[in-house]
């Protein structure tokens, strides 16, 4: 990505159904209620970093600053009624290769089987593919983690392959969304 994109990320914003939308996160977007929904046993089971050390305020809003800064990085803040429910992590942009990584977190779990997981990877995926002008996304996926499977896959991403098992829950696959040239 380019440093003008760079800093056109805070003008960035991507409609999702039902008036909730995708917007990038800045440090003064963080709340408690990021923070403690990062440390809900049932939100961080598959996500490595929270699952394996208690988030703060302060860790959560270096994490999205550094988000903010990076420019093979956009860390969207999905809300809903105006409310910061999860987050959408486009990362490790290679413009050479054509590919980045996608991860999504639903922090909150009132919104969970609701649609907004897939529409929100759509969007970033068609972002990424029509804007940016990226052909493959990734995504590893814990393979007992059947949310997300669902929802990588009603957005139009297919399992290709294996990653290296997670050693405390096990088999991970390597989710793909492949895009013809946009460019």
């Amino acid at each position: 990505m380019t440093r003008a994109l760079l800093d056109l990320k805070p003008a960035l914003r991507l409609g999702l159904p039902d008036g909730a939308y995708l917007r990038p996160l800045q440090a003064e977007d963080v709340t408690t209620a990021y923070v403690d929904g990062l440390n809900d046993p049932q939100v961080h089971r598959y996500m490595e970093a929270p699952r394996k050390q208690r988030q703060t305020l302060e860790g959560v809003r270096a994490y999205v600053a550094a988000n903010a800064a990076d420019a093979q990085a956009i860390l969207f803040g999905l809300y809903v009624g105006e409310i910061l429910r999860g987050t959408v992590r486009l990362h490790d942009v290679d413009s050479d290769r054509g590919a980045a990584t996608v991860g999504i977190a639903l922090f909150d779990r009132r919104i969970w089987g609701q649609g907004l997981g897939s529409a929100a990877l759509a969007a970033v995926a068609r972002y990424a593919t029509g804007e940016l002008g990226l052909t493959r996304l990734e995504a590893g996926i814990i393979a007992v983690n059947r949310g997300s499977i669902q929802a990588f896959e009603k957005a139009g991403f297919r399992r290709t392959d294996d990653k290296p098992a997670d050693p405390e829950l096990g088999p991970v696959g390597l989710w793909v969304l492949e895009a013809g040239p946009t460019r």
